[in-house]
This record gives C-alpha cells, structure tokens and sequence, in this order.
C-alpha cells in the first residue's frame, strides 16, 4: 500500500513540475516574442521560425531523453478532419468571414 501511495505522489509531483516548467517556458518565449516584434514587425515570420525552430530542436531532446517513436494510425486526416465538416456546416451560417474561410479551408483539404 505504501508503495503505490508513493509512486502516485511520484506521479503527481512529476505532472505539477512538467505544468511549471511548461508555464515558465512558455512566459520566457512571450516575453522573447514581443520584444522580437518591437524590432521585427513580421508576426507571420516570426511565428513560422519559432514553430519550425522547436521542431528541429525536440528531435534532438527527445532522442537524449530516450522517448520511444511513436506508432502510428492507420487513419488518415480525413478520419480527423470530417467531425470538423459538421460543426463548418453550423458556423456557415454565423457572420463571420473567419468561419467561412476556415470551413472552406477544411473542405478543399478534404477533396
């Protein structure tokens, strides 16, 4: 009993320091963003170097951490993609240009 009371403290001390670790990143690459901005007013490029830079850089630590790759699904995007259809089909009908972009976006992507 003592044991599994243990491994669950473990566990749960393990979730909070992964979530302020997240949380801490997260607020210094906020801060490093906008200050970028101030100097380099180009959201869109900064956004697309920022994402690809992490990914380049989690192959990496993911490798030095031993994560195992992951094994896939067989399902394709359209298995993901097609709940979206519905809930495109009731916003269509919403105000927003947002929304009609969006959900026709989703509908070429799935032709």
């Amino acid at each position: 009993m003592t044991a599994a009371k243990n491994s669950l403290i473990f566990e749960g001390l393990q979730i909070v320091t992964l979530c302020l670790v997240w949380y801490g990143v997260s607020a210094i690459g906020n801060v490093i963003v906008k200050e970028l901005l101030n100097e380099f007013p180009f959201p869109l490029t900064v956004t697309l170097v920022q994402l690809f830079s992490v990914w380049i850089l989690s192959i990496p630590l993911l490798r030095l951490l031993r994560v195992p790759e992951p094994q896939y699904l067989y399902q394709n995007r359209v298995y993901y993609l097609k709940p979206l259809e519905s809930t495109c089909v009731v916003r269509s009908y919403s105000q927003s240009n947002d929304a009609l972009i969006y959900c026709n976006f989703i509908s070429i992507n799935l032709t």
